[in-house]
C-alpha cells in the first residue's frame, strides 16, 4: 500500500478535490499538506487494521483505500493509474491464494480482463479508437480477483448499463463537457458496482 500510495500520481486527486470546491490559491496553499495527509492515512489505517484486527482486515482497509483513491482519479481526470489497479490485482489474488480459492481469483481475473481486452480490441479495429483503457482492463481483473468469474461478468455489464445511463443523462439535462475527448468514467462505475458487492 506504502508503494502504491508513493508511487501513485495522489496529488492529482486532492488538486481536483481542491479545485472542485475552492480556487487557485486554495490549490496552492493547501495540495502538499493534504496530499501528505491522505498518503499517510491510506498507509496506515492499513497497518493498524492488521494489527489490531488481523490481515483480512488489513486487506479490505487497503482495498477501500485503493478504490477510493481510483474512483476520485477516473472522475475527475478519466485515467486509472497501474500504480492502484494492478496493487487491487496483487492483493484479489494474495487473498485467493490465501482463502485457498486460488483458482476462483485466478479465473475472475482473467475473465475480467478478457471481457474489456476484447472490447478494447474490437473498437480498435471496427471504429477505430480507444473506447476502454488499459486501466480499465487491469481494473476489471483485480475485481474479477476479488468477486470469481461468475460475478464479474455481471458486475461489468451493470456497470456499462449505468455509465450509458449516466451519460445519456449527463447530455441530455446538463452542461457539455468542457473535455469530450475524455469520454466516460467507465471505471468509477466498475468501482462502486464493486464496493456495493463486497458490502453483502
Amino acid at each position: 500500500m506504502a508503494a502504491a500510495v508513493g508511487a501513485g500520481p495522489l496529488a492529482l486527486v486532492v488538486r481536483a478535490a481542491l479545485r472542485a470546491g475552492g480556487d487557485k490559491a486554495a490549490v496552492t496553499r493547501w495540495q502538499r499538506p493534504v496530499t501528505l495527509g491522505l498518503g499517510v492515512g491510506l498507509v496506515v489505517a492499513p497497518v493498524l487494521a492488521g494489527a489490531f484486527l488481523g490481515g483480512e482486515a488489513a486487506v479490505t482497509a487497503a482495498v477501500l483505500g485503493l478504490s477510493f483513491l481510483m474512483l476520485a482519479q477516473d472522475l475527475a481526470w478519466r485515467w486509472l493509474p497501474f500504480e492502484w489497479t494492478l496493487p487491487l490485482l496483487a492483493l484479489g489474488l494474495v487473498a485467493g491464494f490465501l482463502g485457498e480459492y486460488a483458482g476462483t481469483a485466478l479465473a475472475g481475473a482473467a475473465l475480467g480482463a478478457g471481457i474489456l481486452g476484447a472490447l478494447q480490441i474490437s473498437f480498435r479495429l471496427w471504429r477505430g479508437v480507444e473506447a476502454l483503457g488499459t486501466g480499465d482492463i487491469s481494473l476489471a481483473a483485480g475485481v474479477g480477483a476479488f468477486v470469481g468469474p461468475a460475478t464479474i461478468a455481471w458486475v461489468l455489464g451493470l456497470s456499462a448499463l449505468s455509465a450509458l445511463a449516466v451519460e445519456t443523462l449527463r447530455k441530455t439535462v446538463g452542461k457539455p463537457p468542457k473535455r469530450t475527448r475524455w469520454g466516460v468514467a467507465y471505471g468509477s462505475h466498475i468501482i462502486a458496482l464493486f464496493l456495493i458487492v463486497s458490502a453483502f
